[in-house]
């Protein structure tokens, strides 16, 4: 989220880069809810939305769901949304075959041991791109482009996400 500080002369835009919890950025599985990581984004809005009079939005992936989400539930205080290749359904480019038996897995003791791990070509076209994200992913469960894997319940709070969101919208 960004606000411009006060003043027409400023050049200064303060940034508040929340990371989710339990979501892309963390080794362990999920235990929050999307609705858990709508609110603590909605709690950072508010208070932007305090101290500034604009407040602008932005997100990659499924941080631009839940811009436009913030967006939704916040109607008319949101400046401007930055939507960035926007998850509002998995559309099968990285999917596995088997992703049509992920809600079989959601409802199962074994869900917090299942992952879906990130391959080439990531939904990027740009081949530079795409090798240099493949090296991130590469190095470690967690990388400058986010997870390389995400557990199962973190995909199953992500779809309720993208729901509530194209509702919402």
């Amino acid at each position: 989220m960004v606000a411009p500080t006060q003043g027409a002369s400023s050049r200064r835009f303060p940034v508040d880069a929340p990371h989710l919890p339990d979501y892309g950025f963390s080794a362990k599985a999920s235990t929050g809810s999307w609705r858990d990581w709508l609110d603590e984004i909605l709690i950072r809005f508010d208070t932007l939305a305090a101290q500034y009079s604009r407040v602008a939005i932005c997100g990659l992936s499924m941080g631009a769901t839940l811009a436009l989400a913030v967006a939704a539930e916040r109607r008319g205080a949101v400046a401007a949304v930055g939507a960035l290749s926007t998850t509002l359904y998995y559309d099968g480019w990285n999917t596995p075959w088997y992703r049509f038996l992920s809600p079989i897995g959601y409802f199962t003791p074994l869900r917090h041991r299942m992952v879906i791990r990130e391959t080439s070509p990531f939904g990027i076209k740009n081949e530079r791109l795409r090798e240099w994200i493949e090296r991130q992913v590469a190095a470690g469960p967690i990388s400058a482009v986010g997870a390389s894997a995400l557990s199962l319940p973190s995909l199953h709070e992500a779809e309720k996400l993208m729901r509530y969101t194209h509702r919402n919208l």
